[in-house]
């Protein structure tokens, strides 16, 4: 679980808005997710200054699906070095 921290607290408000801080302290992966597939650059950078790459390759390999867009998917694997890059993943029905 994640601390509570005010610059996160900023990050889950505007990125998990249907939830509680408290819910995305409680759920990094969902809450730091959102954060990668949607944020601005200002909060990426914010982002790095509270988690390494190992932690946002942790994310990436635990996303849920229906978070990332390709365009996001695409970028972080390659930013982080991670190829080849994987299938978006996928909900099962």
């Amino acid at each position: 679980m994640l601390k509570p921290n005010i610059h996160l607290d900023s990050l889950a408000k505007r990125y998990v808005w249907w939830e509680s801080v408290a819910w995305s302290y409680q759920h990094p992966v969902v809450f730091l997710s959102q954060v990668m597939n949607l944020g601005y650059w200002e909060d990426i950078q914010l982002l790095h200054r509270f988690f390494n790459d190992d932690v946002l390759r942790d994310i990436l390999k635990s996303a849920p699906p229906g978070i990332f867009n390709y365009r996001a998917w695409d970028y972080w694997h390659l930013k982080l070095g991670i190829n080849p890059i994987p299938d978006l993943p996928t909900r099962e029905l």
